[in-house]
């Protein structure tokens, strides 16, 4: 009811310190503020309702040492820092104005405070200066001035000031002061380096109310001056909007038009024909609501501000339009994440896949500075976001950190430490490539076909691995040490590593006087062509072997018999015997292991049932878009 006040106001002139007591109580300063004429008064209202520039300009008439504080305080509170710097300066606040130099980032004007505090010979302004822009030689030179040695000599060793120390030294030896003992490793302690300077914070638009741009002189002038008036219109040109005659050219139309002002006199009519207007039937909640809003809200502050509509976070999407586990855990669904683990690969441990989870969903996410050292904003990162496209329609992929070429890098390494015979180091790098396989997002069935054979030749090299360190385990023990030698040969390697394992069991064989199957293991070795100086000694052994074809020892080993490795009894499984094997990496076991966790890959259960890894992008564009 904005204009039944500008009428009272207009035939009343109701301008005491009533009507402003009474505005002011009924959560109205800014509509008192019209009212007031006393600066002091002013600003207060201005102060209470956050008119900073209204609050500004009473300031500047009454300009004393308390209202510049008090303008800088709220100034601050709404993130007008150019406010807060000139009322700082006003009040010669100056240690304020250094602190809000400091977290806004503006390191040239802190370096101008500590000028000033010299001129003003402020010794303390100074040192704290100098102590927020981390400058070390300063603290020592005002220490020397104030006649500090001892606290110049420790500031100047400490950071590695040496010609400063050396000379403090000096001075300290000649006046007789003990020089003081300094602790190594000292540490020169800085404020963060801004990367942004904090400018004023960014203000909503507000919608203008009746009383914003009205001349409370010309309200008090009477009711001959109109609205047009009071708004700067020209009467005589009719302002912007032309003249008050329209010339309409409809007939009867000569006079005022009549405007209803009052709903209860709007007859829409009953009759046949008409409006035909119904009550609708509404629900209680929706028509309540909208009762007890107009009763609260619009009547008292929803003229001035409207809440913005929060749209929907980028990790709730993720996790409601995403069907492969590296995007539930860059959204953080961490359990849906794991359940899916558990339904294509039968995982049940998942320690040791929580750093790769908790990678991705840090990962998903930039972060970028804000004003005045604030939270820090965070800004979702998706692979096919378009720039015309935001909100409910934007891109729904999260940015991965995982890719082909990962565990392709990875496979070189491990190698690379298994060539150099670094076992255990390989083993922890074909593990990595087992573990990080589930978190990748390839975008065709062809890179994931690559992916599922990157974790066949890790699995493999693992279970060879495995047997390995048995072996080096059994001391003691030489026909099982040639077992295990020989099952090291049995599983599928790249040649150079093959060759180095039948070399190994080779060697092994023919020491313990197995002639008939260290030949077996030559001729295996030569079949792979390796380097002259290795199938030379291969020839040897053999011809030696052939002169007497037998073998000393028994052993667990049939080389003509396929078979496979149990990674849990490391003993043989021949063809046509029971097994079971790992969902995840599908090493083989004997049945009696079923249910336990595999020592292969170390997260999964032996002899779950699981649908496979999935991890191609199109399958979710096909059923979720």
């Amino acid at each position: 009811k904005y204009d039944q006040v500008i009428e009272m106001i207009r035939s009343s002139q109701l301008c005491g310190q009533a009507i402003i007591n009474y505005l002011q109580k009924k959560g109205f300063p800014e509509i008192a503020l019209h009212f007031v004429e006393n600066e002091q008064v002013k600003f207060k209202l201005a102060i209470e309702c956050g008119n900073l520039e209204v609050a500004l300009q009473s300031a500047s008439e009454l300009d004393d040492e308390d209202t510049w504080h008090h303008l800088g305080v709220e100034a601050l509170r709404q993130g007008n820092f150019e406010i807060v710097e000139f009322a700082y300066q006003k009040c010669k606040n100056f240690e304020r104005l250094s602190f809000l130099y400091l977290i806004t980032g503006h390191i040239d004007k802190l370096k101008k405070m500590v000028k000033i505090a010299e001129m003003r010979k402020d010794i303390m302004g100074q040192f704290h200066n100098s102590l927020y822009l981390g400058d070390v030689k300063e603290r020592v030179k005002i220490l020397k001035e104030v006649g500090q040695m001892p606290l110049a000599y420790v500031t100047a060793k400490t950071h590695g000031l040496e010609e400063e120390a050396e000379e403090i030294a000096a001075i300290l030896t000649e006046q007789e002061i003990p020089i003081p003992a300094v602790k190594a490793k000292g540490t020169l302690m800085l404020p963060p380096t801004p990367i942004v300077k904090a400018e004023n914070w960014p203000l909503l638009q507000v919608a203008k109310t009746m009383f914003d741009g009205v001349d409370m002189d010309n309200l008090a002038s009477g009711a001959d001056n109109g609205m047009m008036e009071m708004d700067g219109g020209d009467e005589e040109n009719g302002g912007a909007w032309g003249g008050d005659d329209l010339d309409l050219d409809i007939p009867g139309a000569e006079g005022d038009f009549d405007v209803v002002d009052d709903e209860d006199e709007l007859d829409l009519g009953d009759g046949d024909g008409g409006w035909e207007m119904e009550d609708l039937d509404l629900p209680e909640d929706v028509a309540g609501g909208a009762s007890l809003m107009h009763d609260d809200e619009v009547n008292e502050y929803s003229h001035l501000f409207r809440v913005p509509t929060s749209g929907v976070p980028a990790a709730q999407k993720w996790a409601q339009k995403c069907n492969l586990i590296a995007e539930h855990a860059s959204s953080g669904s961490f359990d849906t994440a794991m359940r899916m683990l558990n339904r294509q690969l039968g995982i049940v441990d998942f320690e040791p896949l929580k750093q790769y989870m908790v990678d991705l969903a840090t990962a998903s996410h930039g972060s970028f500075p804000t004003y005045g050292g604030f939270a820090r904003l965070s800004v979702p990162l998706e692979v096919d976001w378009q720039v015309e496209k935001t909100g409910s329609t934007g891109g729904s992929t999260p940015l991965g950190i995982y890719s082909t070429a990962n565990l392709e890098g990875q496979l070189k390494v491990a190698y690379k430490l298994f060539t150099g015979g670094k076992f255990t180091d390989a083993l922890e790098a074909f593990l990595k490539i087992l573990h990080m396989a589930p978190f990748l997002n390839v975008a065709s069935n062809k890179e994931e076909d690559d992916v599922k054979e990157l974790i066949t030749i890790a699995s493999e090299y693992i279970q060879a691995l495995l047997v390995e360190m048995t072996r080096r385990a059994e001391a003691g023990k030489p026909a099982r040490q040639a077992e295990l030698a020989a099952y090291f040969t049995h599983f599928n390697l790249q040649p150079i590593h093959l060759t180095l394992t039948l070399r190994q069991a080779m060697s092994t064989m023919f020491k313990l006087k197995n002639f008939n199957t260290a030949a077996g293991l030559c001729h295996r070795m030569l079949e792979l062509n390796p380097p002259p100086k290795i199938a030379q000694q291969a020839r040897q052994v053999l011809a030696a072997c052939e002169k007497n074809p037998t073998d000393a020892v028994e052993v667990n080993y049939d080389p003509r018999n396929p078979f496979v490795i149990c990674s849990g009894t490391q003993t043989p499984i021949y063809r046509g015997d029971e097994s079971v094997s790992c969902p995840m990496c599908g090493a083989k076991y004997l049945p009696k292991f079923k249910g336990s966790k595999c020592s292969v890959c170390k997260v999964a259960s032996v002899g779950a049932s699981a649908s496979g890894l999935s991890i191609v992008r199109s399958l979710k564009k096909k059923y979720f878009r």
